[in-house]
């Protein structure tokens, strides 16, 4: 046991930190523009540096083309199309953070005058549901095999159904390794599901910190069936490892500061639940094969569950506490009404492992349809387990809240023109009410007082009609507004400077409004 503690602690410290995600902060031209020619370049300035994914660029008339595209630090160049037309051109972004996590939107503006044209269609979406049919079944098989080869080292060893279905789970893990890992090449390139085949999307694949939690995952399940086929201790115990290693390299949970205890937090949680899960079929299925002779087994891992039980709520009421930043976050953002779901599924599997404790074990023997009643209550219980499973693996699909928190409380942004630029700042960046202060300067860095200033607000989705507030300068020349965000998700802001009678710049960029 020592020897897997230590190769936990010593793959934690190498396993590939998880940071905040890249957010982009400006965008020249601003989003909505209108210019009266093709811009030399189009430029995406983000908070960290990036690496570029993929580029497309969709012109009015629906060509789609991969732009020229540099990145130098925080700063991205994109080369317009050399027969850049009249009308609105689209820019589909994707880039990579410094986590490894991909970051994407579609930024518009306009030549001459806008023209109706829709955005390229992503397959983010098809993305995201086959890596979490993935995980889903990576989950299942991790459970039902290391689960059941740490009941043989522990217990007892399994009856020949419990062995052959841990063996079967054994077998569905890497072929469900190899689909999530290509999931992941998919996002980052924001690919279809055609690019399976290619090359480059395994390369991209291979950078992903969940690819390296796959492969633990596959090395974890074949340690598990040698523990099973051989009935030894030693590679049951180093799958269980190798497995809960896997859930601390990579995920949301495990880049909680602080990453030194939010690590082998995920580590403890993912053991034990795959203990616990892993129990159930083999206990299932010895009583319903030899019900007297099970009676033993089942009270060796009665004794044995309530401090893995223990471990398992302690870990994960430290888990939730670093992912939520209130109690209410349970209610009002989707993570929170996902964790929800698997606490009141957690809280039932407890119930009903103290239902079978204190109540069904003791009258094993005593009463005759005790053992048929302790099953259907392990039945009950995988179930419900399988649920908290598939809710495991949709925690991929939706940051929690304290990722929010990974940014300044005051969205900041500089905002540059050919007349003029500003320095804006939102607070708190969040739904509701919020501070809008914007400094005017012009071309050459100097203090200048603008005739006007207006300030629009937009979502991306286009769900509401921009936000318009007047900005009112004060003595300090600074200038000042309130404005009311309704909606969470990005926004795009566009500064209307009016310069002078004749001269009017508009300036933009694009925020994420928090919840």
């Amino acid at each position: 046991m020592l020897r897997v503690v230590l190769l936990l602690a010593f793959v934690l410290g190498v396993a590939p930190a998880a940071l905040a995600h890249a957010q982009l902060r400006a965008a020249t031209p601003a989003a909505g523009t209108v210019l009266a020619t093709a811009p030399a370049e189009l430029r995406l300035q983000f908070n960290e540096p990036v690496s570029a994914l993929t580029f497309r660029w969709v012109t009015p008339d629906g060509r789609v083309s991969a732009p020229p595209v540099a990145v130098q630090g925080e700063t991205v160049r994109v080369t317009p199309p050399v027969d850049a037309g009249r009308g609105t051109h689209l820019l589909s972004w994707r880039v990579t953070s410094t986590d490894g996590h991909p970051v994407g939107g579609t930024h518009a503006f306009s030549i001459g005058a806008p023209s109706e044209t829709g955005a390229a269609d992503g397959a983010g979406a098809q993305d995201a549901l086959l890596a979490a049919v993935a995980r889903v079944v990576l989950f299942t098989g991790l459970a039902l095999s290391v689960g059941g080869a740490v009941f043989t080292a522990l217990i007892a060893p399994p009856v020949a159904f419990a062995r052959r279905l841990a063996l079967g789970g054994a077998l569905v893990v890497a072929p469900a390794a190899i689909l999530l890992a290509g999931a992941e090449g998919l996002d980052r390139l924001d690919a279809p599901l055609a690019d399976l085949a290619g090359a480059a999307l395994w390369t991209e694949a291979a950078r992903a910190p969940a690819s390296f939690s796959a492969l633990l995952w596959t090395l974890a399940a074949a340690l598990a069936a040698a523990g099973l086929l051989v009935a030894r201790a030693a590679p049951c115990f180093a799958a269980l490892g190798l497995c809960a290693l896997g859930f601390a390299a990579s995920g949301h949970a495990a880049s909680a500061p602080p990453r030194w205890l939010t690590g082998p937090m995920v580590a403890i949680h993912a053991a034990a639940l795959m203990v616990w899960l892993g129990a159930l079929a083999p206990l299932a299925a010895a009583l319903a094969r030899d019900r007297a002779g099970a009676a033993p087994v089942v009270r060796r891992f009665a004794a044995r569950a309530t401090p893995m039980l223990a471990a398992l709520t302690l870990s994960g009421a430290f888990l939730a506490w670093t992912q939520l930043r209130a109690p209410a976050d349970l209610v009002s953002t989707d993570y929170g009404r996902l964790l929800t779901l698997k606490l009141t599924l957690v809280a039932g599997m407890l119930g009903l492992a103290a239902l079978n404790r204190f109540a069904l074990t003791p009258r094993l023997t005593a009463a005759p349809v005790a053992p048929a009643r302790l099953r259907r209550s392990i039945l009950a219980e995988i179930g419900l387990g399988l649920a908290v499973l598939g809710c495991a693996a949709a925690f991929r699909l939706t940051p929690p809240p304290r990722a929010l928190d990974d940014a300044p409380g005051t969205i900041t942004m500089h905002l540059h023109g050919r007349l003029a630029m500003a320095d804006l700042a939102v607070t708190p960046g969040r739904v509701g009410p919020n501070a809008v202060t914007a400094t005017v300067l012009d071309a050459n860095f100097q203090a200048m007082t603008p005739l006007t200033l207006t300030v629009a607000f937009a979502p991306a989705d286009g769900a509401l009609e921009p936000v318009r507030v007047d900005a009112v300068r004060g003595e300090d020349g600074v200038w000042r507004a309130e404005a009311q965000l309704p909606l969470p998700g990005p926004w795009s802001v566009v500064l209307d400077v009016l310069v002078t009678d004749f001269d009017r710049e508009r300036l933009g960029g694009d925020m994420e409004v928090a919840p």
